[in-house]
């Protein structure tokens, strides 16, 4: 009995936190329609609503477990551990990572690339990275090899012995890029939907790199918010 009291307090929890964090997004939607685009205030609305965006696919899977693990008898069976993801993905993404907490370099490069794009490269002098096989993934498939090359969609920023990859400031995303591009590789986008395209967005975090030989991979992946 105690067991069936605890479930069902929990479902009782989950569904308002669900119905709470939809209500949230809601209103700070329309608060970020009141602002400009270059106010700082805009981008952490922008980057709030993306983070709430990610809880809502793990409270209604936990939600769909804790219904599942009573038949309709009432008797209770064993419990299978759910299939967290952040939210719908396309084929060959992956679970969100919790948005890590930034360096300082870090969030002056975000708060720069989102707020002065014009002054952007003038200042962090990146280098064009990018997927050195589109051509081949767009054939035959597999895997972007990134390397920097001429007229790659992104950028490499290096500091302190760390190299960041951001997106070419003004880009606007289209699905092809999550494949032939690698997008989904170096990035989370939460908010991103099946066959949308030019999307504007906002970055949440850089992506981390390092140099393997004449490619880079990725070790931790950054994160891009849908401008509202």
């Amino acid at each position: 009995m105690q067991d069936e009291q605890l479930r069902a307090a929990l479902r009782r929890y989950l569904e308002e936190a669900i119905e709470q964090d939809r209500e949230l997004r809601g209103k700070l939607r329309k608060c970020a329609h009141r602002l400009k685009s270059g106010d700082p205030t805009y981008a952490l609305l922008c980057a709030q609503i993306a983070q709430l965006a990610k809880r809502e696919p793990i409270s209604s899977e936990l939600l769909r477990s804790l219904e599942g693990s009573v038949t309709r008898s009432g008797k209770s069976h064993r419990e299978v551990p759910p299939v967290i993801e952040s939210a719908p993905r396309m084929p060959g993404r992956t679970a969100a990572s919790v948005s890590r907490a930034l360096a300082p370099f870090e969030r002056e490069l975000v708060e720069t690339y989102n707020e002065q794009p014009q002054k952007w490269s003038r200042k962090y002098r990146p280098m064009s990275f990018g997927a050195a096989n589109v051509d081949e993934i767009w054939r035959s498939g597999g895997d972007p090899k990134f390397a920097v090359k001429e007229g790659g969609i992104y950028h490499l920023i290096e500091d302190s012995g760390r190299s960041y990859v951001v997106p070419e400031p003004g880009l606007k995303l289209q699905e092809g890029y999550l494949r032939s591009e690698g997008l989904a590789q170096l990035f989370e986008v939460p908010e991103f939907e099946d066959g949308a395209t030019g999307i504007p967005f906002l970055l949440v975090s850089p992506a981390v790199v390092e140099q393997a030989g004449e490619q880079w991979r990725v070790r931790e992946k950054g994160e891009l918010a849908r401008r509202v």
